[in-house]
């Protein structure tokens, strides 16, 4: 009897011998379907797709490279020990030495600083390698992984060949290697801009702008620019104080240019008889009190820009830049209490102002002097000009403590400076 199935449900047929070509109902679909004349047939059995392991499954996904993660992490882990090591070798720059940046801290950021920039030329250098692999059909990602970290690792080593190759030199001892010519003129030249930057601060904190007071015979010239790095950062913070002196010596001049000097002079008091003159003075020094204020401030606090849109070599102009952030912050507190006190100052004036015309007719000038009719009044007048005479007082203190540290500062740097 031949067994066979329907070629429409697939259903299994045992159909007798006698039926052998003929056509018959299917009893599961009902098709009409034609018994075979041939050999008994295996039950129909549906397709089963081959089975997997999950070795398979993952083999045939994709192959995994367990050097995709690794390669980079030990890479950059090996050029950070690196760097550390070259931080700690490298000579310490004078300008460091002299403002203190020395140390554990500055040593590990110094360190993150050089593998970041390891880091970025091992990258551009790895897709450089990457992409010649992937045009030859090689796999990309595997060769990127790979060719950064062997390369951020070699760029790391020639950061530290270079450190180790120049001469250990610290503040206050000069490098055991002899000094060549050239090297003694940039040392001259640096202690020059040292000698013109001290001068140019001392004038600025005695009220004197440095190089603008007197007309020049001929049109100023642009300065050489320094050699080294360190002269380079003098040459901008003495172009940098000479215009915030600048700044200071035009608000001064604008202050007696509006007759704000003669404020409390007796006879312009006496023929001020509304005190309009005097009012109009105050008003018009509080404008310039905001003007420049603002001005000045702003330029003190550009310095650490300027050295960062300088010319100054990327190994030590960050380094540099991050002094000048230390000296601005303190800058900016000494020159926000000046200019608090110089506010302050106008106040006090404004109060006497308004005592000497509220009681105008209670007093008289005698020599230059005022003298008060009521002891109430004398009173009030005396304790405003103490306020005023605390206030200059105050300043002197913060202009003579300027004068110090400054003068302490040039001290550190010259001695740093090689021999």
């Amino acid at each position: 009897m031949p067994l066979f199935c329907c070629g429409h449900c697939a259903q299994s047929i045992d159909a007798d011998d006698a039926l052998a070509g003929t056509e018959v109902g299917c009893p599961g679909c009902h098709a009409v379907i034609q018994v075979p004349a041939c050999a008994r047939h295996e039950p129909y059995q549906p397709y089963q797709p081959p089975a997997f392991s999950q070795t398979q499954a993952t083999s045939h996904a994709g192959h995994s490279d367990p050097w995709l993660l690794r390669a980079p992490l030990l890479g950059t882990g090996a050029a950070f020990v690196l760097c550390f090591v070259k931080k700690l070798v490298e000579p310490v720059s004078s300008l460091d030495a002299a403002m203190g940046n020395v140390g554990p801290v500055m040593t590990f950021a110094g360190a993150i600083g050089y593998t970041l920039a390891a880091g970025i030329f091992a990258l551009v250098a790895a897709l450089v390698i990457a992409g010649i692999a992937a045009a030859r059909r090689k796999p990309f990602s595997s060769t990127l992984a790979r060719s950064y970290g062997f390369a951020v690792v070699a760029f790391a080593l020639l950061m530290m060949a270079g450190a180790l190759l120049q001469p250990r030199s610290f503040a206050g001892a000069p490098s055991s290697a002899p000094t060549s010519p050239s090297s003694s003129q940039v040392t001259e030249n640096t202690r020059q801009e040292l000698n013109k930057l001290q001068a140019d601060i001392e004038k600025m904190q005695q009220g004197e702008a440095p190089g603008i007071d007197a007309a020049p015979a001929k049109p100023p010239t642009t300065p050489a620019e320094p050699p080294d790095d360190l002269g380079k950062f003098l040459l901008i913070s003495r172009q940098y104080f000479e215009e915030v002196a600048a700044l200071q010596k035009a608000y001064t001049d604008d202050i007696a240019k509006i007759g704000f000097l003669r404020v409390l002079d007796g006879e312009r008091i006496l023929k001020d008889t509304d005190s309009s003159e005097a009012y109009d003075l105050l008003a018009r020094a509080r404008v310039l009190l905001k003007k420049y204020g603002a001005r000045m401030r702003e330029a003190v606090a550009s310095l650490p820009a300027k050295v960062r849109a300088s010319n100054i070599s990327a190994a030590a102009r960050e380094g540099h830049a991050r002094s000048a952030e230390k000296g601005v912050a303190e800058a900016l507190k000494t020159f926000d209490e000046n200019w608090a006190l110089e506010a302050s100052a106008v106040d006090e004036i404004q109060t006497i102002i308004d005592l000497l015309g509220r009681r105008r007719g209670k007093w008289r000038m005698s020599k230059g002097l005022f003298i008060f009719d009521d002891e109430g009044d004398l009173a009030a007048f005396n304790a405003s000009m103490a306020k005023i005479t605390a206030v200059v007082a105050r300043q002197n203190e913060i202009k003579e403590q300027g004068q110090r540290n400054t003068g302490k500062m040039f001290d550190d740097l010259r001695t740093a400076l090689p021999k």
